[in-house]
């Protein structure tokens, strides 16, 4: 279920780290059909009103999605259910141990939202990122993809290895970057 997803990222790193369990916040997974609608609208609410996101930690999928939002993502969009595309369903399947068992949709922060947060940390890695870190980084912003919008933003970071890296101008063309 992606609520296990979620147990799997508290493991990993939210007991990690040093921050109260009533400060973490995420989308409910578990919830019924005719409850999404109103969670998302209540979900932005709470943002709202603690001030908003301070801190948003961020993975940048194969696609180029952040969080769940797909190619297609407006900039101003907010906490929705979407469809996943197969990609995003077979990206998840390490979590899920297998694409059968990811969910067909799921609830996603919002492009708009992300962008509301005071700081943001993006993280990719590996060979199989650096086409689309690439574009994420130097291409236009475009809805094709989402990870682009992150240029938008004044306090964004991006955490890098070598290889998802390797296809920006300043690693594999270094002399055509000044100072």
């Amino acid at each position: 279920s992606s609520q296990s997803c979620f147990s799997q990222l508290q493991a990993m790193l939210l007991e990690k780290v040093d921050i109260t369990k009533e400060n973490i916040y995420s989308p409910n997974c578990s919830l019924k059909k005719e409850e999404i609608v109103s969670f998302c609208k209540t979900y932005e609410e709470q943002i709202a009103s603690l001030g908003g996101i301070d801190y948003l930690v961020l993975g940048i999928s194969d696609s180029g999605n952040i969080g769940f939002n797909e190619s297609g993502s407006q900039g101003t969009s907010l906490t929705r259910l979407i469809m996943l595309d197969s990609n995003s369903r077979k990206e998840g399947s390490y979590l899920f141990g297998s694409t059968e068992n990811v969910p067909v949709c799921a609830i996603t922060m919002g492009i708009g939202t992300i962008l509301d947060a005071k700081r943001i940390v993006a993280m990719a890695w590996g060979d199989g990122k650096a086409e689309i870190v690439k574009h994420a980084v130097e291409d236009k912003v475009s809805d094709v993809c989402s990870a682009s919008y992150l240029q938008n933003h004044v306090n964004a970071t991006l955490v890098l290895d070598i290889h998802s890296a390797s296809e920006l101008t300043s690693i594999s063309h270094p002399w055509l970057v000044t100072s």
